[in-house]
């Protein structure tokens, strides 16, 4: 375990001097922390985080702020550690749920999982989030297993907790509560009055704990524009259930396109197959494996490696054969990962397809590869199935026929993608930064120290603006605010990205045709996670990607396509 989490804290802090913020959330969580440095306490929180988030991620950057200074890098290193720490977490989970030996396997897998990877190297809520979801779901097993009162408040502060990062955050408690309904069926142990009385009445206890932790959060809102608008809000990101299977096959293409390449998941496999013999049968198998077993440890070896680098889709797919047995398990722990890979997998494909949605399933996919791998076992020698599966062979060999046929079907007809260069994961992030800077040490001819800006761009640009001081700015709300009459004669400082993410187009040479001063500041190539938020297509092929543009404009004739009625700027810090 120390080594898969040393692993894994190389693998997430590898260049970490080379991280900036890039994309637009990421400036949003960066300056909402700056709560603990403008003299208030946490309920001075800006209220623009509502629509974004919950408080838990910018109170915890306020919190960094405060031991390391105010910096992006204290931002990023939130998540970093929090992605770390997820390892030995995860690995908690994977033992609980499939017994001693499957915690290194699935920590393993967490370790070197590239998603995981490069979100932990983003200041975003996801690897956060996912880490209270992991605590959450580890503490609803051992509540359906003994249900007792400290069990119970504990689960309801994870619930609330998760809840405080990810406005979905309810949907760890619904997984225990749908698989508490279901082990009252499958468990006979369960139904039984008592034990029924009690698993309920401390869910009920948990989930009043879960509500007491978020009603702050919920009261803030309340009190800054309603919950109902914030709800309206969201459900413009819901798509029509028409969109779900082309939402579903984008998100797995993104999946695929995070996966770290096929090189990568060759080497992932062989270190998790040779990890998980060491494990669960110890340096003995040198000595003392059979001819059969070090037979079947090759083919799982060569199998596994070929499965696992020509299907990236592999993880989830695993769930088509193990969901049905998984569900009907005495223990609870594998009965909730059966519910938490069904329920996200009905329910993520409606919201728009962002690779950061797919998170939590892509570490549904290293439980559901250790529970294969424990199940396979390198050596083979641990085995018939126990007798509490004996009643349940018959119908479980057709289900598992069945869902294997699906899963290969899916496997063969998974939508191509392609995979980020491994090196991608690492390019430096830290464009915005550096160009904000040079704007103040090599200043633009006509642009004098002190002269306020017009500012078109994703939040980033705000928080290193005024981290430099040296030039006053105002937000502009759009490209057609920003290019009108009452801007005439102001610079203007444009982001490519935010003006095709408003526009839907390309729209910048309208603006700059027939301006004299005219300046491209910088290019910046995105990195994988803001590439794919800002053009999802980017996940299927690269072609025609094109870098990002900052340019510093003098508005000195007005563009035809602005409109000065009704023109305004958005208030900016100044």
């Amino acid at each position: 375990m120390t080594l898969c989490v040393l692993t894994g804290a190389v693998l997430r802090l590898w260049l970490f001097g080379s991280l900036g913020l890039t994309h637009f959330d990421e400036g949003i969580y960066a300056l909402s922390g700056a709560w603990s440095v403008s003299g208030g306490s946490v309920s001075s929180i800006d209220p623009m985080l509502i629509p974004y988030a919950p408080p838990g991620y910018p109170i915890l950057v306020g919190l960094s702020y405060q031991l390391l200074g105010v910096a992006d890098a204290s931002a990023i290193l939130v998540a970093t550690l929090l992605g770390i720490g997820t390892i030995p977490l995860a690995a908690w989970v994977g033992r609980r749920s499939f017994g001693p030996g499957a915690g290194v396997i699935t920590a393993l897998f967490s370790a070197f999982s590239m998603a995981h990877v490069a979100f932990s190297r983003k200041a975003l809520t996801d690897v956060p989030f996912l880490f209270t979801w992991l605590l959450a779901l580890g503490l609803g097993g051992r509540l359906l297993e003994q249900p007792r009162l400290g069990r119970a408040v504990a689960l309801g502060i994870a619930v609330g907790l998760a809840q405080n990062f990810k406005y979905n955050g309810w949907l760890a408690g619904i997984v225990i509560l749908l698989t508490a309904v279901i082990g009252a069926v499958v468990a006979p142990e369960s139904r039984r009055r008592k034990n029924l009385i009690r698993t309920f009445g401390f869910g009920l206890l948990a989930a009043v704990v879960a509500a007491l932790i978020y009603w702050p959060w919920f009261d803030f809102v309340e009190r800054h524009g309603g919950y109902s608008a914030l709800l309206q809000h969201h459900r413009n990101y819901l798509d029509p259930p028409t969109s779900w299977i082309s939402n579903w096959k984008q998100q797995l293409k993104q999946a695929n396109a995070l996966s770290g390449g096929r090189a990568w998941a060759v080497f992932t496999w062989v270190v998790v197959w040779a990890g998980g013999a060491w494990v669960l049968h110890g340096g003995r198998v040198l000595s003392t494996g059979s001819r059969r077993g070090w037979y079947r440890f090759g083919v799982g070896l060569i199998g596994g490696a070929g499965l696992f680098a020509g299907f990236a889709s592999l993880s989830w797919c695993a769930g088509l054969i193990l969901v049905p047995r998984l569900i009907v398990e005495d223990k609870p722990g594998s009965r909730i990962i059966a519910v938490w890979w069904t329920l996200l997998s009905i329910l993520t494909p409606f919201y728009h397809p962002y690779a950061r949605l797919w998170l939590p399933l892509e570490a549904c996919g290293w439980l559901l590869l250790t529970g294969a791998v424990v199940r396979l076992d390198p050596f083979g020698s641990q085995g018939v199935a126990p007798p509490s599966e004996a009643s349940h062979a018959q119908p479980r060999r057709l289900v598992s026929i069945f869902t294997g046929v699906l899963a290969s079907i899916v496997l063969v007809l998974q939508p191509s993608a392609d995979p980020f260069p491994f090196g991608r994961i690492y390019q430096a992030t830290t464009s915005i930064r550096d160009g904000v800077a040079r704007l103040a040490t090599a200043p633009v001819p006509g642009l004098a120290t002190g002269d306020e800006l017009r500012v078109l761009g994703r939040r980033p640009f705000e928080y290193y603006l005024l981290l430099q001081g040296r030039f006053p700015f105002r937000l502009a709300a759009s490209l057609e605010t920003l290019s009108s009459r009452q801007n005439q004669g102001k610079w203007l400082l444009i982001d490519s990205v935010q003006v095709t993410q408003d526009s839907g187009t390309n729209a910048l040479p309208a603006i700059l045709e027939n301006q004299s001063s005219r300046h491209r500041l910088w290019t910046e190539k995105l990195d994988p996670i803001t590439l794919l938020d800002v053009r999802p297509s980017a996940a299927e092929s690269r072609a025609g990607e094109r870098p990002a543009e900052t340019w510093l404009v003098r508005l000195e004739t007005v563009p035809g396509i602005s409109s000065e009625k009704g023109a305004h700027d958005a208030p900016g810090p100044r």
